[in-house]
């Protein structure tokens, strides 16, 4: 019932402490089959600036551990990249609905395609949820919900020559019915 979340292309410039916000869970009639908790990067080229601009964006993210029902599978890792016209003040895009690919610990893969995204900004956070399904691959037809969570932006940064990363929490969760 409870589901964890990852949020990913967030224009959050700060390092992240693990420990200031609990989790963001959805509610769903379908089973948590996998939560995975870990870390994750996005890169900007160039920087992020006040001024908006055409940007490409790289994101990568480790997850350990992955506990649930799910044999075999410790870990996972996943990728993405695109382009947006992103910005310092442009922080809750929820017009990004990228696609993943996923590698689980036992070297299965994913194809993942998000369908909705949900920004929040609780006490100086932003944390995107996203949740989409898997297109292909282990766990097909199958629920993901991730979220990303990142303190919020660094002004200093944003006028001293542009933000070209920012990291930190990811926790994702498959939710359905195949193992």
């Amino acid at each position: 019932m409870k589901a964890i979340v990852f949020a990913f292309l967030l224009c959050a410039f700060a390092i992240v402490d693990l420990s200031v916000s609990p989790p963001v869970y959805a509610q769903t009639s379908q089973a948590t089959l996998l939560t995975c908790t870990g870390t994750g990067e996005v890169t900007y080229s160039p920087g992020l600036t006040f001024t908006p601009t055409f940007n490409t964006y790289q994101v990568n993210a480790t997850l350990a551990p992955c506990l649930g029902t799910v044999a075999n599978v410790a870990t996972a890792r996943f990728s993405t990249s695109g382009a947006a016209t992103l910005s310092c003040e442009v922080l809750t895009d929820t017009v990004t609905k990228p696609s993943y690919a996923f590698v689980w610990g036992d070297r299965t893969q994913s194809q993942t395609q998000t369908d909705t995204v949900v920004v929040q900004r609780p006490l100086g956070e932003i944390v995107r949820v996203e949740t989409g399904h898997v297109v292909s691959g282990r766990f097909a037809g199958d629920t993901v919900v991730s979220t990303y969570t990142f303190l919020d932006s660094n002004l200093t940064a944003c006028l001293a020559g542009g933000v070209t990363s920012t990291g930190g929490r990811v926790v994702v969760a498959v939710l359905g019915s195949s193992p």
